[in-house]
């Protein structure tokens, strides 16, 4: 079987379970591997990398529903859903039912999903690693998917998920088509892993944490700083964050610059929203930026041989 062939079988597999429509539909980061992927991929490391660079190229979204906590030993949790907008619609349904009953069983009263959103979002954090904070993450990321896919279409033919998949298996030695791996092939082993050893990206990729964004940081994680300020309109703040290199690994550069994207096609609904259209697109293409100087500085780090 062939790279492409193995990548191809991994998404299909993922959206054989999406498209059940069920509460158990959407496989987690937890289980995936022993359940559904274990013989497609020779470690869970592995099957961590190709699940990435399918989420890259938009075969795949990659869904946060529990942060990761290391004062309370909580594990983060990633749920799986295919890139297709009449899955994620269906699954954007059931999971609208599971965040009212778990609503229901938390408060003992009935309310919609998209009440129960607009009324608990600001306090995301306090649910963490819970029933209803978990159905309220995915129910809101699926929402915002749905939404962006049908602003950004293009992004999501099958031609431009090819050429982006084209694009980023070189990165880490793989070459992609209907015949096998190249020589190059036999390096790809530690080919990531140097990259991600590398000084210069560590360099590069280093979180300024003094003051209290590092005491906030440890507490809560970036990414939940980043959508507090988001929903604050804070674009400037968090423009002076990257620039102090306080947002610096390229996870972090590009959920901000994804969920910028997905903010974008809500101008329509939030009109306070389009008053920061400019600060918005100058922030995007600002974490744009410095996300591309780290795959720049892993390409050239790969391309010494090393």
């Amino acid at each position: 079987m062939t790279l492409g062939e193995r990548l191809m079988e991994i998404v299909r597999r993922i959206r054989t379970l999406n498209e059940e429509g069920k509460r158990t539909s959407i496989p987690f980061s937890d289980t995936i591997y022993r359940k559904l992927l274990s013989d497609l991929c020779e470690s869970e490391d592995r099957m961590r990398f190709y699940l990435r660079v399918l989420s890259d190229a938009h075969y795949l979204f990659t869904i946060r529903l529990v942060e990761p906590d290391e004062r309370l030993l909580i594990h983060g949790l990633e749920a799986y859903v295919v890139c297709d907008v009449p899955v994620i619609m269906r699954l954007k349904e059931v999971s609208y039912s599971e965040l009212e009953l778990s609503y229901e069983g938390q408060y003992y009263k009935r309310k919609q999903a998209t009440l129960i959103l607009r009324e608990l979002i600001g306090n995301a954090r306090q649910f963490n690693n819970t029933p209803l904070g978990k159905s309220m993450n995915l129910a809101m990321m699926l929402q915002q998917y749905e939404q962006f896919m049908a602003t950004r279409f293009a992004e999501f033919s099958e031609g431009w998920k090819q050429k982006k998949l084209n694009e980023l298996l070189p990165e880490v030695g793989f070459d992609i088509g209907s015949g096998s791996a190249t020589a190059s092939s036999a390096k790809t082993e530690a080919q990531p892993r140097r990259a991600i050893d590398s000084e210069h990206l560590q360099k590069i990729e280093e979180m300024n944490r003094s003051g209290k964004w590092g005491e906030a940081v440890d507490k809560f994680g970036v990414q939940f700083l980043v959508r507090i300020h988001l929903r604050k309109y804070e674009f400037e703040q968090i423009k002076t964050l990257i620039k102090q290199h306080k947002i610096a690994t390229e996870k972090d550069l590009r959920f901000l610059r994804d969920t910028l994207k997905m903010m974008e096609g809500r101008f329509e609904e939030d009109p306070e929203l389009v008053k920061h259209k400019e600060e918005m697109i100058e922030l995007r293409r600002l974490a744009q930026l410095k996300m591309n100087q780290v795959l720049i500085a892993r390409k050239e780090f790969e391309s010494q041989g090393n």
